[in-house]
């Protein structure tokens, strides 16, 4: 996700000049939806921690889960994560910063990545649908005009990034960009997981109506902006990266219960994680370095098919490392020793 965020700020440079000042959604849930937010994350494999330590056959993988925007927080994590990096055989993320300089290239050369052919989304969407989606882009110092001929893929990824990090050109520092740092100047290479044009076909194999519905999804589930990044962030630092998700989730149900929302939101997941996880395990599970380093976004690390579970299923024992200090967050759970046991789920 951070090459389309990186796309995002360079395509939309006029957006709001504000620091970002969203709230903690997890601060204002219901008592209930919270209960009921915590209960489906813990339920999870590998629900907590954002550092594990994969091991099989003299193999050793350290798996870094990172937040793609920065935070004075980081640093902290950096200068105790960035070491792992800089001795590694190598570095996996995402995308490494050359494949999203491309990816970026390849879009300016090719609008058909991005625009509709045909119908606009003002014929798509109904009137009220189209009006509400007008509000969040208009939010966002985008003309509704272009906006019609976007994909709707495309302009839901756009929704769940506050226009406030546009404002400061270092929001975009997150704990990926400072581990490749670290990973280059000690001489480690750095490769991708997957590069950027795959996630864009990924978004976009979807049926066009089913982009719409989660479109119309995501205008419900983050028509702010600003409290799901807040949300996300302080369940990164909690170690709880599955709660932010559980989290947002039952605040969409507050604003949208209908079934046909609720896949959409779940389709969405399916694509943005589990899909490209498993495809992930091809590239890990290829590399036969003795030591190296994975650097992928929290929300990947747990889960039936996040890549932790999906590594204890292909032989690797699994120990969680961490936490680096301790968060301030509803989220925060009394969980906070350093624990160092292996686990088998």
């Amino acid at each position: 996700m951070r090459a389309l965020l990186i796309l995002f700020l360079s395509l939309f440079p006029a957006l709001a000049q504000a620091a970002c000042s969203g709230t903690d959604i997890a601060a204002r849930l219901p008592p209930d939806r919270l209960a009921a937010a915590e209960a489906a994350a813990d339920g999870l494999p590998f629900a907590r921690g954002n550092h594990w330590i994969a091991r099989r056959d003299g193999q050793t993988i350290h798996v870094i889960g990172t937040l793609h925007v920065s935070d004075p927080r980081m640093d902290a994590v950096t200068k105790h994560l960035g070491p792992i990096a800089a001795r590694s055989g190598r570095l996996y993320l995402e995308s490494t910063i050359e494949a999203q300089q491309a990816f970026q290239a390849s879009l300016a050369s090719d609008p058909t990545k991005v625009f509709l052919a045909g119908a606009t989304l003002i014929d798509l969407m109904g009137e009220e649908d189209w009006q509400q989606l007008v509000a969040a882009l208009k939010a966002r110092g985008m003309a509704p005009w272009m906006a019609a001929k976007m994909k709707p893929w495309f302009l839901s990824t756009l929704l769940a990034m506050p226009p406030c990090l546009a404002a400061d050109p270092s929001a975009i520092y997150g704990l990926d960009r400072r581990l490749n740092d670290a990973a280059q100047a000690a001489g480690v290479p750095v490769a991708s997981l997957e590069h950027p044009d795959i996630l864009i076909a990924l978004m976009d194999s979807a049926p066009l109506d089913q982009q719409i519905s989660q479109l119309k999804a995501g205008l419900a589930a983050f028509g702010g902006g600003e409290d799901g990044l807040a949300t996300v962030t302080e369940a990164y630092f909690a170690e709880r990266a599955p709660l932010a998700m559980e989290v947002l989730k039952q605040a969409f149900l507050m604003e949208d219960p209908d079934p046909a929302g609720i896949k959409a939101w779940d389709d969405v997941t399916a694509i943005l994680l589990d899909r490209r996880n498993r495809a992930w395990m091809k590239v890990i599970l290829a590399e036969d370095a003795p030591l190296f380093t994975i650097a992928a976004g929290a929300g990947h690390l747990a889960g039936e098919h996040g890549l932790l579970n999906l590594l204890s299923r292909a032989g690797f024992s699994l120990e969680r490392r961490g936490p680096i200090r301790r968060a301030k967050s509803p989220l925060q759970s009394q969980d906070t020793r350093h624990d160092h046991s292996s686990i088998r789920p």
